[in-house]
């Protein structure tokens, strides 16, 4: 599967899940060379959805070299937590394509609420 033929397939499912969770203030979907598949933000935010798809590549290669350089193992999830929002990146798969999905939310969802969904969002992409 190439982007094109994700686009159509990704968008849609990633637009319904930011319209069921009202406190979602961005999700992204990426090729881990950072150009976006699909884009989708809450109802609070605008954001350049370039931007966020080549910020969440980045933090996931960075994040990667981080985990090789601690022998941690294959890398799971990244997570930051800041004061107002709360942001994770998984690398998941549709098909033969490596997504990066980025979910970004409100603080008022916790860190394991946010991982929770953005893994079942990865699910959902994987199944696809």
């Amino acid at each position: 599967m190439d982007i094109a033929q994700a686009k159509p397939i990704i968008r849609p499912l990633i637009e319904e899940f930011v319209a069921k969770h009202f406190e979602v203030l961005v999700t992204s979907a990426c090729t881990e060379d950072g150009f976006v598949i699909a884009h989708c933000d809450g109802s609070k935010l605008t954001l350049e959805e370039d931007k966020i798809a080549a910020l969440s590549s980045t933090l996931l290669s960075l994040s990667e070299a981080a985990a090789r350089v601690i022998n941690s193992g294959k890398l799971q999830v990244t997570v930051m937590e800041g004061d107002k929002a709360n942001l994770v990146v998984v690398k998941t798969q549709c098909q033969n394509l490596a997504i990066v999905l980025t979910v970004a939310s409100e603080s008022s969802l916790s860190i394991g609420q946010v991982l929770f969904l953005a893994n079942r969002l990865a699910g959902e992409i994987q199944r696809l």
